[in-house]
């Protein structure tokens, strides 16, 4: 009789069929660490709806332990619930499969919520844009810590020829799988994702690495305010995408991250030929992954004239920051 595993390595070996691995859902030591060892966590919420408006109804922290060569080991798993004193709406439902008896009566712990943040050096979530906002408006923790987007921040379309950022497909791709959507198993399944190999050209590093030291880099971000409208499609082409303008520190305009000279020089070739006015209310903001993914009103320089948008000023200016927050970086770097 044929064992699974003798099953297993049969359809690896053959190009019609592809094997998947469910994610651990235990405890998982990946290998021995080595070296000073540092503590993160993968976090997730869940919530009333799909806006920053919208009420947590579940948190899920996975904390684990790292070295230089990356992931360890988990160490610990927090799973919270909390009734929103409203019902439910069908589609939030079937999207989380939480019901309004299993968060009835329900209340955060924060002292334990807390407590699971305090120690980690980088908070990592899929969307941490959507994450973040939420947990600085509960847990101050939160908002002192470093974050990483591993959706956004691991270029998985640009760079690794991936057709989705989405969790679940990126697991399927990687030879994995998972029930999606409770907050704990898309934590669990996230860290699973971020322990494998990055590409070869990574010279043998986990993604999680590649994700810590994008994290760690200064960022611009800029907002076309005032963009004439015919140029709105050329924006979105060139990876712009629409503010309403109702998050705290935001404008309503077309915006988007900026993370290397190359980046800003193409943007400032843009801009010159979108606007093609001497006065330019174009809004530039300098980011690291303390400041990354927050709603918090972050200082910004309002450019008002073309030559302040030359490139090797912008470069320069932004160069000038990042020195400055060298310090600050050093513990960033999370090393």
């Amino acid at each position: 009789m044929t064992t699974i595993p003798e099953a297993l390595a049969t359809l690896a070996q053959s190009p019609d069929h592809k094997v998947l691995h469910r994610v651990p859902n235990h405890d998982v030591v990946y290998r021995p660490a080595s070296g000073r060892v540092f503590r993160g966590a993968v976090l997730d919420t869940e919530t009333t709806g799909l806006t920053a408006d919208d009420t947590m109804i579940e948190i899920a922290i996975v904390s684990f332990e790292y070295d230089a060569r990356g992931i360890t080991r988990i160490v610990d798993v927090v799973d919270e619930l909390q009734d929103p004193g409203v019902p439910l709406k069908p589609d939030i439902v079937a999207l989380t499969r939480l019901t309004d008896a299993d968060l009835a009566g329900k209340q955060f712990d924060k002292e334990r919520i807390e407590g699971a943040l305090h120690d980690a050096r980088l908070i990592i979530a899929h969307n941490a844009g959507f994450d973040r906002p939420h947990m600085e408006r509960v847990f101050p923790v939160a908002a002192d810590k470093p974050w990483a987007c591993s959706q956004t921040q691991i270029h998985w379309v640009k760079e690794y020829g991936m057709a989705s950022a989405r969790l679940e497909y990126l697991l399927v791709a990687h030879g994995f799988f998972y029930e999606a959507h409770r907050a704990e198993t898309d934590c669990r399944a996230l860290l699973h994702l971020l322990a494998q190999p990055a590409p070869e050209w990574y010279e043998n590093r986990q993604l999680f690495q590649v994700l810590r030291d994008q994290a760690a880099q200064p960022s611009l971000h800029v907002w076309l305010v005032d963009l004439p409208f015919d140029k709105k499609d050329a924006a979105k082409a060139a990876g712009y995408v629409w503010s309403d303008g109702s998050a705290p520190g935001s404008h309503k305009a077309w915006h988007k991250d900026i993370a290397t000279p190359q980046e800003a020089q193409e943007a400032l070739e843009a801009i010159k030929s979108w606007y093609r006015r001497q006065a330019l209310p174009v809004v530039v903001t300098t980011h690291t992954a303390a400041t990354r993914f927050s709603q918090r009103k972050v200082a910004a320089e309002r450019i008002d004239v073309l030559e302040h948008l030359a490139a090797e000023g912008v470069i320069a200016k932004a160069r000038a920051k990042m020195d400055a927050k060298k310090d600050d970086l050093a513990e960033i770097t999370l090393t």
